[in-house]
């Protein structure tokens, strides 16, 4: 992959929904060097965390995703271990702050 920007909006046209304006302006048009991406306290809520994760998982040099403080429910956590099980590179995930 080497555009996560480009990844993110195609996923949420896919998925029909608004893609996140704060998040549109963190993700780079390039994966290369992109080894942190946080989205602490953006509201990302379960729909939008789908087309993120996607993100997450096709960059292969991340190593730090945080989903700090954004109200996600058990569902949503469930869904980011799901898709992010086994991930090469990844070695930091939060997901504090949320109603776990």
């Amino acid at each position: 992959m080497t555009n996560p920007k480009q990844l993110y909006e195609d996923r949420c046209k896919e998925l029909e929904i608004k893609p996140n304006s704060a998040l549109l302006e963190l993700l780079p048009t390039s994966d290369v060097g992109m080894s942190k991406l946080d989205l602490s306290n953006n509201m990302v809520g379960l729909k939008g965390l789908v087309p993120v994760l996607d993100v997450v998982k096709a960059c292969k040099e991340i190593r730090s995703f945080s989903v700090s403080d954004n109200q996600l429910t058990s569902p949503a956590a469930k869904e980011v271990g799901t898709r992010l099980t086994g991930h090469p590179t990844l070695t930091s995930l939060d997901i504090s702050k949320n109603h776990l």
